[in-house]
């Protein structure tokens, strides 16, 4: 390591300028100099705030409950003057996997909000261009809260949201912003995994704001899906038949009075009938709204209550 380390210090010296961290620092874990802060963001001489631009390309989406599973790749972006590439012929570096420069300053993200967040190693890169432009791509899978409107199921929206800001660094330090060029969020229209849960993806809102705590600003990006449940299944296969009963039991009226084993029969069987529909339907949808009232129990019960009226 020592003769590294002279190495680079004869060629800083050579070229009559502050010892700036390089490429080939970089591509061979050269040590930085002792004037750069890898702890430090690019903004630390007291000028503007660093900017931070964020693109989530979103993979897939998953056991959409009150929580939902994501799978994107978190795309930053941002300038660092420090770093130059002046002296050499390599005009940009990209380094891919588990390798990744550690001597660099790296923006901390951080995701509000979400549990079992992952990190995949081997699906990453860090591409560094010519004048400091710097793209850090990693893979990332987390649990985002969702709001469905329970009172609306079937019939209803669900909101899923991801919100990151900086953990350490104020709003005077680091801001975010949604990239310009992509829209800043993506959800892939084919392999999202939306389609066969029964949803489909409505709208994308993308809001910039400050998060303050104990009356510190941070930079922050919120990002929120909009999933709409598809319905046509539950019309066919409880709002159909259950109308359907509730007038095959209103039909009892046009039997003769005088029949009364037919008139008894006919009511038992549309009321256990009825009965069976809406404890199947209780049970298969209690995973989705969570044991609270919907549209879908005031519907079915209803349709129960005129049954037993008949």
């Amino acid at each position: 390591m020592r003769p590294l380390l002279i190495l680079l210090f004869l060629a800083c010296l050579a070229r009559h300028t502050s010892c700036e961290l390089t490429f080939d620092d970089i591509i061979f874990g050269g040590e930085p100099p002792p004037d750069y802060n890898k702890f430090a963001c690019p903004s630390s001489d007291g000028h503007a705030a660093s900017l931070v631009q964020v693109f989530l390309h979103v993979e897939s989406i998953r056991d959409i409950h009150s929580e939902a599973t994501l799978d994107f790749y978190l795309v930053q972006t941002w300038n660092d003057s420090r770093l130059l590439a002046s002296g050499h012929n390599q005009t940009r570096v990209k380094m891919t996997g588990r390798v990744l420069p550690d001597n660099v300053w790296l923006p901390d993200t951080y995701f509000l909000l979400v549990r079992h967040l992952l990190y995949s190693p081997e699906e990453q890169y860090f591409l560094l261009e010519a004048g400091g432009r710097v793209e850090y791509n990693r893979k990332v899978r987390l649990n985002t809260p969702c709001s469905p409107d329970v009172l609306l199921f079937p019939f209803d929206v669900v909101r899923c949201t991801v919100i990151l800001n900086s953990f350490g660094y104020t709003a005077q330090e680091v801001r975010y912003q949604w990239m310009v060029d992509g829209g800043g969020f993506f959800v892939d229209p084919v392999n999202n995994g939306v389609d066969h849960l029964g949803f489909f993806v409505r709208e994308i809102s993308l809001v910039a704001k400050s998060l303050d705590y104990a009356g510190v600003p941070y930079s922050a990006l919120e990002a929120t899906v909009h999933l709409e449940r598809k319905y046509t299944a539950y019309l066919l296969q409880i709002y159909a038949p259950s109308a359907l009963i509730v007038i095959l039991s209103w039909s009892i009226f046009w039997v003769n009075i005088h029949a009364t084993p037919a008139r008894a029969s006919l009511g038992v069987t549309t009321v256990l009938t009825m009965l069976t529909l809406a404890t199947q339907s209780t049970g298969q949808n209690a995973k989705h709204v969570s044991g609270k009232l919907t549209a879908l129990d005031v519907y079915i019960w209803a349709c129960f209550v005129f049954v037993i009226f008949a």
